[in-house]
């Protein structure tokens, strides 16, 4: 460990939500910065700790404010907060939340950088009519406020750039994992054929993945792990397919990789582009072979015929057709797992991808704002 030598403090508006351990997991490789969990409403969760700064309570007056910084950008706690622990640079996790405290950063003169993660730009400001052109006003408001822009795909990138962000500040840094020596088992310990792990909601298209398996002439277990409002839908969808499928809801992070390891094929077949697959890279790094759409960040995650197989959106009968293919040749999903696994070793380590959030850090308090990397 380094000897710490500024501070940072990390917002998020919600602290933190069960699925982002990747915030998590960043902050606790920081050598040389200490982070400082902020959040205005706290999110009791795995991932949630008791030393993290919450702001607002669930009163009545505390509601108003909470609406007041929402709309506003004003929030006398947060000026009290940031005073009080005198942060070199702000970094908010998604382009909303940026937004939020954006006007904050620029009052008290302290830089502001912003991690855009996925729907954040590619989805949630596009559309038509006033609220939607709001939105995009207030972004672009945001990105000339920031000192610095963290894209974690090139794909979020140029959605940064149509919404208004400056290319120069702009820095790709994907999204790390921890690395560990669990890999998928021997065939004595696989004990399900496909594995989704993910929110169950309609956008993520396990409804795909269950009709794709349904047309194929074997049985295949699936494992599905995660939790949603779309979960009672699927199950009955299970049911009326006749297919075996076991729903185990949440789960902490080492459990998922528990089931992913014990699985041979990963799937997950968003219907809505993806920023950067984590789940993806989570299941690199147990050896499996991925399927999944092609669009989106899950292009700079899994490469075709090398790591995985990536077909045409919405296309049910081709997405099970490459799930066919990887459970029928061991082979190629040996060969696709190992290459799998090195690419998680080699690009998504956290501890590489913290230290160039940190490496940014430093030039951004030397004013040198972004430097594109050049891998």
């Amino acid at each position: 460990m380094g000897v710490i030598s500024r501070r940072v403090l990390i917002w998020r508006w919600g602290w933190l939500g069960g699925s982002e351990t990747f915030i998590r997991n960043q902050i606790a490789n920081f050598n040389d910065w200490e982070a400082i969990p902020v959040g205005a409403v706290k999110i009791d969760s795995d991932v949630s700790s008791s030393g993290d700064r919450i702001l607002y309570s669930a009163s009545k007056l505390d509601s108003l404010r909470k609406r007041i910084l929402q709309y506003f950008g004003l929030s006398s706690r947060l000026a009290e907060v940031i005073r009080e622990t005198r942060p070199s640079i702000i970094h908010a996790h998604f382009a909303y939340d940026a937004a939020r405290v954006s006007r904050a950063a620029r009052k008290l003169g302290i830089p502001l950088v912003v991690t855009l993660h996925g729907s954040d730009v590619s989805t949630h400001p596009w559309g038509r009519g006033i609220r939607a052109r709001s939105k995009r006003r207030r972004l672009k408001t945001m990105f000339n406020r920031a000192s610095s822009v963290i894209a974690v795909s090139e794909f979020i990138k140029e959605y940064a750039l149509r919404l208004g962000a400056s290319e120069g500040k702009i820095t790709i840094i994907p999204t790390g994992i921890p690395i560990s020596d669990i890999t998928s088992g021997d065939d004595n310990s696989i004990e399900w054929d496909v594995v989704y792990v993910g929110r169950l909601e309609e956008t993520k298209g396990v409804q795909d993945l269950f009709y794709a398996v349904s047309q194929l002439e074997r049985d295949i277990k699936i494992i599905v792990v995660g939790d949603g409002s779309y979960r009672k839908s699927l199950e009955m969808l299970a049911e009326e397919l006749n297919l075996t499928v076991n729903f185990v809801g949440f789960q902490p992070p080492e459990s998922v990789l528990h089931f992913i390891c014990r699985s041979q094929v990963f799937c997950g077949p968003s219907r809505r582009p993806e920023g950067l697959s984590m789940v993806s890279i989570e299941a690199a790094l147990c050896s499996l072979p991925v399927v999944s759409y092609d669009h989106g960040g899950v292009r700079e995650v899994v490469e075709n015929g090398v790591t995985g197989l990536l077909v045409p959106p919405f296309e049910v009968g081709a997405l099970g057709d490459a799930i066919q293919r990887l459970l029928d040749d061991q082979e190629l999903r040996k060969t696709m797992g190992s290459a799998s696994r090195r690419l998680a070793l080699e690009q998504f380590d956290v501890r590489l991808r913290s230290a160039e959030v940190e490496a940014l850090y430093e030039r951004v308090v030397r004013g040198q704002g972004a430097r594109p990397r050049e891998n």
